[in-house]
């Protein structure tokens, strides 16, 4: 039960992550700053980790999509920083 719980809020995060995604590509420009990106896909990586090794599948790989969002941020900002 409590997987499910985290799991669903996990998942409305990644579904509030996607539209920041998006907009990000479509303007070329991300407004977020790096300590933020940084800290916040460590922190969702590490806890990612955990709940594999607690064998909370759905759990993992709802984070595992939020930490790709947060890294896709982060390459994104990269990226558009060159051009």
């Amino acid at each position: 039960m409590i997987d499910l719980i985290m799991t669903t809020t996990t998942c409305v995060m990644s579904y509030a992550m996607v539209p920041q995604v998006f907009k990000s590509f479509r303007e070329k420009e991300v407004c977020l700053a790096w300590q933020t990106m940084i800290l916040t896909t460590v922190c969702i990586l590490v806890l990612t980790l955990c709940f594999l090794r607690l064998g909370l599948v759905l759990n993992t790989v709802a984070n595992g999509f939020l930490v790709m969002l947060w890294a896709s941020l982060m390459v994104m900002k990269i990226l558009f920083k060159r051009t």
